[in-house]
């Protein structure tokens, strides 16, 4: 029986070499050993630990999700920022005041605030307080109650609402046109509703010409300033 068994002695010297090698679990890559697992780092096999990733793979590998992390992390943050901008910024409701308020007068917002609004509701990039055109709203404003010289955006009294101020026309004098009375400020232009004390001056007008559009001037400025003058004259004497 001893023919059939080889000898210590009879086995090439490569694989007594081999053999003489103590087994080592940093020595990954050595002869006749099958190598288990991937270099990616996301197709890991379940329960199998990858011996082909040295640490420097795995230090690149931590430092790629790092960045990751970092990016999601900078645009949650811009985000927020970018979006509390907008709602600090947007013009769900308003507030009106009147500026230079004649004592012992009642002034009604409630109507001023629903023009504002609905010109908010035509122009909705005006919401956002930068973007606001003041001499559009005016001229919105104007047209709906004749009575408003000026509307200025004043600053946020809260998330989603800003304060409005109101510039009324002064009149130098009253109008009296068709058994309807009327106001007219130095401009020239009419208005029905008066805030300030009602004017010394009342012209009567006979011509039989009709208002057609509010907002514009039915006298001239230097008719005004002559009515003006005299009026400041007679006061005088």
């Amino acid at each position: 029986m001893n023919l059939f068994k080889k000898k210590q002695t009879d086995l090439p010297r490569r694989r007594l070499a081999a053999a003489d090698i103590p087994a080592a679990s940093s020595n990954v890559f050595r002869r006749n050993r099958t190598l288990t697992g991937t270099t990616s780092n996301r197709l890991d096999s379940a329960n199998v630990k990858s011996d082909l990733e040295s640490p420097r793979t795995h230090v690149h590998h931590l430092s790629i999700q790092r960045r990751k992390v970092f990016g999601i992390l900078m645009f949650a943050v811009v985000s927020a920022a970018l979006l509390w901008a907008l709602i600090s910024n947007f013009t769900a409701s308003v507030s009106v005041g009147i500026s230079d308020m004649p004592t012992g007068r009642s002034f009604n917002s409630a109507a001023y605030e629903k023009v504002i609004q609905q010109y908010l509701g035509a122009n909705p990039l005006s919401r956002l307080r930068p973007l606001i055109d003041e001499a559009a709203l005016t001229a919105y404003v104007t047209d709906k109650l004749p009575e408003v010289a000026k509307i200025e955006q004043l600053n946020n009294i809260g998330v989603g609402k800003t304060d409005f101020t109101v510039t009324m026309r002064t009149p130098v004098a009253g109008w009296r046109i068709n058994n309807k009375q009327y106001y007219v400020d130095s401009n020239g232009i009419p208005f029905e509703q008066n805030y300030f004390s009602a004017p010394v001056v009342q012209i009567v007008d006979n011509s039989g010409v009709s208002l057609k559009e509010s907002g514009t001037a039915i006298a001239s400025r230097r008719f005004l300033s002559f009515v003006g003058r005299v009026v400041s004259l007679s006061k005088s004497s």
